[in-house]
């Protein structure tokens, strides 16, 4: 199974390791008949709150996932599509979205790591 790796910073940036981003928005390419752990670590951006909820919209792959506060764990497969990956914080009721495309990734870059905004 291959493995991506996300940590969402205060400062509104991600660092992605396995995958492409593209103006805060994270690509990736799946084979049809492979699975992808995505490990999505909140810690630095809740400041010491907790995750009271999380959320996945799918419009194409399938999304299973499991919440281990501070860290989601998603496991993607599937056709190509959207995933709207959605927290909530427990004190302050913050809501936080990240947006993920599979096989979507028309840029031709080789996956990495990148630290851009959103």
């Amino acid at each position: 199974m291959a493995a991506v790796e996300v940590k969402v910073r205060k400062s509104r940036k991600l660092v992605v390791f396995g995958a492409q981003t593209i103006g805060g928005r994270i690509f990736l390419e799946l084979d049809e008949d492979e699975t992808l752990k995505m490990d999505i670590d909140w810690t630095d951006w809740l400041d010491g709150d907790t995750i009271a909820s999380q959320s996945n919209e799918a419009d194409g792959p399938t999304v299973s996932a499991a919440l281990a506060t501070p860290v989601a764990t998603l496991t993607i497969s599937g056709d190509g599509g959207t995933i709207q990956h959605r927290v909530t914080t427990t004190t302050g009721g913050e809501t936080k979205e990240l947006f993920i495309h599979v096989n979507q990734n028309e840029t031709g870059f080789d996956y990495g790591t990148k630290h851009l905004g959103w």
